[in-house]
């Protein structure tokens, strides 16, 4: 079963990197890239909320719109669920909050509880922000950058490009992804009240998912002149 599924995936990344081809980006697909199920499973699941990898996070059975069935790290499931219910709230993603009751939220979040329901809002929201901040490999890993800055500079097919891109994420990272992306597309839907169109989310969310090294900051301001 091992076998089969990593020849499966092998065989779908085989078409996504053809279809890219064909919309000319060029990526060189490495077969290490995919790990065994076998191998995941034997890692230690950590207590440790922030500055945790997310093969090693405890997960959280979620259902996207789409009808998939994706694992998702709990604190980003209840997080989640817990921002929907205050999803109104101006400023959402885009305040401080207080640096101090964040402090001991995340303390006592790393120490294995769960998240309660009296929190605030805009606590919560920066810490789902530190979370992903704070990952020691970002959702969109660093090796995807330069594929994905391609992508994004496409004149045509430019988001056809980038949703073929999000298909060679890591597992762990696509469903994360796909799960917090629904997610920012709620909160989009009451920018009216929240103050947080797609673009205000970009703009504090982007970095923290894709945090850009110095070198590839230098190449995206030379494309750009």
């Amino acid at each position: 079963m091992l076998i089969y599924d990593v020849l499966h995936k092998e065989k779908v990344y085989e078409i996504v990197i053809n279809d890219l081809r064909n919309i000319g980006i060029k990526y060189r697909f490495k077969k290490n890239a995919i790990k065994t199920d076998k191998f995941e499973k034997s890692k230690n699941i950590s207590k440790k909320v922030f500055r945790t990898p997310l093969s090693y996070q405890p997960l959280d059975v979620v259902n996207l719109s789409s009808g998939g069935i994706v694992h998702v790290p709990v604190f980003v499931s209840q997080a989640s669920a817990f921002l929907e219910k205050h999803i109104t709230q101006e400023g959402l993603f885009r305040k401080a909050g207080s640096h101090m009751r964040q402090k001991e939220l995340m303390s006592y979040l790393d120490k294995g509880s769960l998240l309660g329901e009296k929190n605030h809002a805009i606590d919560v929201a920066n810490c789902l922000k530190t979370f992903f901040r704070d990952l020691p490999e970002p959702l969109i890993p660093y090796t995807y950058h330069d594929l994905f800055l391609h992508c994004a500079m496409l004149k045509n097919h430019r988001v056809q490009a980038l949703l073929l891109a999000c298909v060679l994420l890591p597992p762990y990272h696509l469903n994360t992804l796909a799960f917090v992306m629904e997610f920012f597309k709620k909160v989009s839907l009451y920018e009216k009240q929240n103050k947080m169109s797609i673009d205000n989310l970009a703009k504090v969310i982007g970095p923290n998912i894709m945090p850009l090294r110095e070198a590839t900051m230098m190449v995206v301001q030379s494309r750009l002149r």
